[in-house]
């Protein structure tokens, strides 16, 4: 059976997920989110592309995601997740595949799924009882944004392409 071709559209934001392979802990340990952040800082300055929001949770990541016009949505994910994994597999002795399959991706196709989608990315810690606040997880663009960090998320005074 053919895998389904990625929707895309020009200068679209897309909902972006991956899973951790058996949906095990990978980024259970502080050491882990922060590797998979640095990966992200060095992926903005190999390609050019936007993150909204993000979240690393224990088992998948999370973006609000827009690349630039000239740029692929699965380039930058495909190497975003291969750099990780080759890292991450390389500091615990493992071999094969981390992440469970392709990861997914939704257009954000109007404001209201924006924000619902916004608010879902960064609710999914409290959600999960890791902290009690979002602005308190920092592994999370929100604690990025209120904090004025802005070498992986966008300052919020960038207008929205939707």
């Amino acid at each position: 059976m053919a895998r389904q071709r990625r929707l895309l559209k020009k200068n679209a934001s897309y909902h972006a997920i991956a899973t951790i392979n058996r949906f095990e802990n990978a980024f259970q340990q502080d050491m882990f989110k922060e590797m998979f952040l640095i990966v992200l800082m060095q992926a903005k300055k190999k390609y050019k592309f936007y993150v909204r929001n993000f979240c690393v949770l224990p088992n998948n990541v999370q973006f609000i995601i827009q690349p630039a016009e000239d740029e692929s949505l699965s380039s930058i994910m495909q190497w975003i997740l291969s750099v990780f994994a080759k890292r991450y597999n390389r500091a615990n002795e493992l071999k094969g595949h981390l992440f469970l399959d392709r990861f997914k991706s939704t257009i954000i196709a109007d404001l209201l799924k924006y924000l619902n989608i916004y608010d879902e990315i960064s609710n999914r810690p409290v959600n999960e009882k890791i902290c009690e606040s979002p602005v308190d997880y920092k592994y999370g663009g929100l604690y990025f944004i209120m904090n004025r960090i802005y070498d992986i998320v966008e300052p919020p005074q960038m207008v929205l392409n939707l």
